[in-house]
């Protein structure tokens, strides 16, 4: 007879089918014959001593009784006599023996984040099974956890996995892995059996929380004493490979096993390392795939580890400066596994040239480093669906110093046929929508655009490129033909004339596009300026701003009219620029006039939340100076005006996010505004109230009425 074992239920059949062959019907004095034909009282067969009807050449655990030879785990060794019946020990393959697993039971409570059991971990070549069951959903409905913490030494791996600890469990298992070292969590779920590698970059605190997995991924929490699981942990060793970069897309699948490869890369000194990964789930193109997690450890024991590009990228990436030649170690992990494998996961290991973009770069978070000042080269990528898009655009950059005058132009390469168009923006907080557009140039027509902007605080800023034909309606375009160049320079901008009248005019042309023209003021001591213009020409609105002393620090901008209070006896900087999407030429005039009012500027005096507590301000112009204590504070100032004006109150400094409110002095809302109210008719003579809230911080209000 062969060796191979055969199931029960296969070895059975081939029975019932050999008796079928005789050709007779079994005999009715036969119906009390067991199914391996043995009498009821002739006692064990001599090759099969535990009398489960498996002769020991076949037998899955020889020396106990188990007829239906049931092995959940697969490793050849019968629940019935295996130490760990969840756990695959059978002391082959690389596997460890019956001997080394070490079991024990949960012990309740053990569902608190952070203050789950504590464990301690065996040896590498041993097992430590804990076994439970996971308890109902939560009082307040949620699935519920059980959790067991350990200490891990850096650089451990090890393997985690999660089954049914009975044939009558009902758990789908789900394993989350969270601890010191982790930025994100690890994750692993399956039908019957959870399982995958976990690498321990950091020595720390580590916890493993086993669930059923449709209570937490699909909302259905779900648990009782029938939701029994074996959680194993076993120390392997690391299975290192050495690679040599650079490594462009390299391939590595990941399967249901939850491998984790593990490389040392010799790197020279670089100022710009890149470790990426790219996959079919991050790009797009497929629901299923890995969710990968990137770590890369530096030889002076640095940890960096990237889940997601950015918001809406799960794939991952890491860039690192390296000084000296150096080996990095790097870790393809995952969050999860989504969906059947294999799943394939492509790494990039490289030191390209700093002067390209890196894709994706599409949001503020991915945005490359823009050379400055220098070239740096782009392409405008085709979009997946030129009828839906959408269009590409590349956001870069840029580390600025307050008060300096920035150059941005487009360059157009040889056979190209893009029309690169370009913004600087400010982000603040870019997914609650608040950054700020400070200039742009959005017609190119082919020809090469430019920006000239004066950085007014020491900040990051950003730039964004795009084609003008993709600022309209589809098809959009892109491609190997798209390639443009960005060329940042320092510039100097020479002031016109100093205006140093009590009313001065104002006047300048925008040549060419994106052009800046820019004005010197000179006062003797604390001045509230006004800034009026306009233009004759249709294509030009301009954007009036007023800079400090050497161009440092923004005191008020406007469109077509402007209000700063000018503290000290200096000269200040008075820019302008077209706000109609950075045009310009011989035509692009603008001119206006420039007001001047000395003033000696209220400090608020608290508590002023309330009318009767208002600070005073001069009713015809004046400046006021406070600062909100919190987001719950008020800030109230009083005018006394006559009635047939209109009224503008403007926070020059201190606007972003803040409310101007109107009110009269029965206390009816006149008008209300972010950061402003301006032209609001003044209907009767009497006191009217000014009222800030907003963010804490400083600010500087400025009111008029005329």
């Amino acid at each position: 007879m062969p060796s191979t074992r055969l199931p029960r239920l296969l070895l059975a059949l081939s029975l019932a089918l050999a008796a079928g062959c005789g050709g007779g019907e079994t005999p009715a004095d036969d119906a009390g014959v067991p199914d391996a034909g043995t009498l009821p009282d002739s006692g064990p067969a001599p090759d099969d001593p535990d009398g489960d009807e498996w002769p020991d050449s076949m037998d899955n655990c020889p020396a106990v009784a188990n007829p239906e030879q049931r092995d959940r785990d697969l490793d050849g060794i019968g629940d019935a006599c295996d130490t760990c019946p969840s756990t695959p020990n059978n002391g082959t393959g690389g596997q460890v023996g019956q001997d080394a697993c070490d079991a024990i039971t949960e012990s309740e409570p053990n569902d608190t984040i952070g203050a789950g059991e504590m464990v301690s971990l065996v040896q590498e070549g041993r097992v430590r099974e804990i076994r439970g069951a996971v308890e109902p959903p939560t009082p307040e409905g949620n699935q519920a956890f059980d959790r067991f913490r350990f200490m891990a030494g850096a650089r451990t791996m090890l393997r985690v996995r999660v089954a049914r600890a009975s044939p009558d469990s009902l758990l789908e298992p789900l394993v989350v892995v969270t601890g010191d070292g982790y930025a994100a969590p690890r994750m692993a779920d399956g039908l019957f059996v959870a399982a995958r590698d976990i690498y321990i970059p950091s020595a720390g605190m580590y916890e493993i929380a086993v669930a059923d997995r449709r209570g937490v991924l699909d909302g259905a929490p779900i648990g009782s004493l029938e939701f029994a699981y074996a959680l194993s942990i076993e120390a392997r060793p690391l299975e290192l490979s050495n690679r040599t970069p650079p490594l462009i897309a390299e391939p590595f699948i990941l399967d249901e096993e939850g491998k984790v490869p593990v490389m040392d890369l010799a790197l020279d000194a670089s100022e710009f390392t890149l470790v990426g990964t790219e996959t079919d789930l991050g790009l797009g193109a497929s629901d299923l795939g890995a969710d990968t997690i990137l770590v890369v450890e530096r030889a002076d024991g640095t940890v960096l580890e990237n889940d997601d590009l950015a918001d809406g990228f799960i794939d991952s990436r890491v860039v690192v400066t390296l000084p000296l030649q150096e080996t990095l170690r790097v870790v393809l992990d995952h969050s999860r596994l989504i969906g059947p494998g294999p799943h394939e996961v492509r790494l990039t290991v490289d030191q390209p040239d700093t002067s390209r973009e890196l894709e994706p770069n599409g949001t503020p978070e991915l945005a490359s480093e823009l050379v400055f000042p220098g070239e740096t080269s782009g392409r405008i990528d085709a979009p997946r669906d030129p009828n839906v898009g959408p269009p590409d655009l590349d956001w870069y950059y840029l580390d600025g110093r307050a008060g300096q005058v920035l150059a941005l132009t487009g360059l157009v390469r040889p056979a190209a046929v893009v029309n690169p168009v370009m913004a600087l923006v400010r982000v603040y907080d870019w997914e609650a929508g608040d950054f700020e557009l400070l200039y742009q140039n959005t017609d190119s027509s082919g020809e090469a655009p430019r920006i000239e902007a004066i950085l007014p605080e020491t900040d990051r800023y950003y730039v964004v490129v795009g084609d003008e034909l993709n600022l309209g309606d589809p098809p959009f375009a892109g491609g190997p033909l798209f390639e443009y160049g960005i060329f940042a320079e320092l510039t100097g901008i020479q002031p016109d004339p100093n205006i140093i009248t009590s009313t001065a005019a104002l006047s300048g042309v925008l040549d060419p596009g994106g052009r800046l023209k820019r004005h010197l003021v000179t006062v003797a001591g604390p001045t509230l300026l006004f800034i009026d213009a306009s233009s004759f020409s249709p294509d030009v609105t301009p954007h009036i701003r007023v800079y400090g002393p050497g161009a440092r620090g923004l005191l008020g901008d406007g469109v077509e009219e402007a209000m700063a209070f000018l503290p000290t006896a200096e000269s200040y900087v008075l820019a302008v620029h077209n706000d109609n999407n950075g045009l310009g030429g011989a035509q692009a005039t603008y001119s206006g006039s420039v007001g001047y009012q000395a003033v000696e500027p209220k400090t608020e005096v608290e508590p002023n939340d309330a009318q009767n507590q208002a600070t005073a301000l001069a009713g015809w112009r004046d400046v006021g100076l406070g600062e909100l204590a919190s987001e719950t504070d008020k800030d109230t100032f009083t005018i006394t005006a006559t009635g047939g004006l209109t009224l503008d109150a403007v926070l020059t400094t201190g606007g972003r996010g803040r409310q101007v409110q109107l009110t009269n002095d029965a206390g009816a809302v006149l008008a209300a505004g972010a950061g402003q109210i301006t032209g609001v008719p003044l209907p009767a003579l009497g006191a009217y109230y000014v009222q800030i809230t907003g963010p804490a911080g400083p600010y500087t209000l400025a009111v008029r009425a005329r």
